[in-house]
């Protein structure tokens, strides 16, 4: 229990500072990305820039809590297990500005799945023997798709285009790649007395030599 605890907490820690790295790199983000664009839609990016800091306390209570759901569903098995779509991967119809935000979301994390994939899954196998049971990838809260998913899902309920909030993925995804890094790092330290359930091993039963009748061309 302690070092589940002790995990739970170095994680909200982890996003915390990624959080505050990524507000103080959000409007510089926009602001750079607005000279990629006509003059017209620069008045939005550095208008976005502003109103993101005024949005920050509610931004970063709604996504802490979204995140302390996915350990209570992890933690008590809870049935919830409610996925946006930027998280499992799946995808309905959706028009063209959908699809792009959808994926400019999944690259912010999957750009620090690829990077840290190792210690990703060392940690799932680690954390799951914790649990005492398996962990879904797709409901894994230390997953950095689950942790930018979750971003997502709030950051559309803002009126910021799917351009807009493009920049704020990737700025999010960098700023979380650095402390997830320096996480797993602790957590690899921390759970190196936990190790990962052995590989079932698959038993090939031994053959016995197929009997031969004999006959009259069968040799003795």
């Amino acid at each position: 229990a302690y070092l589940l605890q002790n995990c739970h907490q170095r994680y909200f820690a982890c996003v915390t500072d990624a959080l505050r790295d990524f507000f103080m790199q959000a409007g510089s983000r926009l602001r750079e990305a607005s000279y990629e664009v006509n003059f017209v839609e620069q008045a939005s990016y550095i208008q976005a820039a502003q109103e993101l800091e005024m949005l920050r306390p509610r931004l970063e209570n709604e996504l802490m809590r979204a995140l302390r759901e996915r350990i209570q569903t992890v933690t008590r098995g809870s049935e919830t297990t409610a996925k946006n779509d930027a998280v499992n991967g799946e995808l309905a119809l959706v028009d063209e500005n959908e699809f792009e935000d959808w994926l400019a979301l999944s690259n912010a994390g999957d750009r620090i799945e690829t990077a840290l994939a190792a210690q990703l899954n060392e940690l799932e196998l680690r954390y799951g023997r914790l649990l005492g049971k398996p962990v879904e990838r797709d409901l894994n809260p230390f997953r950095p798709r689950v942790i930018c998913g979750e971003l997502g899902a709030i950051l559309r309920q803002t009126h910021f285009s799917a351009a807009l909030r493009a920049v704020l993925y990737k700025a999010f995804g960098q700023a979380l790649e650095r402390h997830l890094n320096v996480l797993l790092k602790e957590l690899d330290k921390l759970l190196q007395a936990v190790q990962p359930p052995p590989e079932q091993k698959r038993v090939i039963p031994r053959r016995t030599p197929r009997e031969v009748p004999s006959g009259p061309d069968t040799p003795a």
